[in-house]
């Protein structure tokens, strides 16, 4: 699964989604939110999740 700002460049999208259709969700706030929301000091555009742990993330592919 991959999450994208909602502002990420469309170049950026392209070029993700070329990839084997990987399942895609748009976060619909900023690069600069999706970082806070991650705990990170920093803009976060993109993020894979590899492994979701005991997370509910999955939640978002049945939505």
């Amino acid at each position: 699964m991959i999450v994208i700002a909602g502002n990420c460049p469309a170049d950026i999208k392209t070029k993700i989604t070329k990839n084997k259709n990987p399942f895609i969700h748009t976060f619909k706030g900023s690069s600069a939110v999706l970082g806070n929301v991650c705990g990170k000091p920093f803009f976060v555009s993109t993020l894979a999740i590899v492994n979701p742990g005991e997370s509910d993330i999955r939640s978002l592919m049945r939505a």
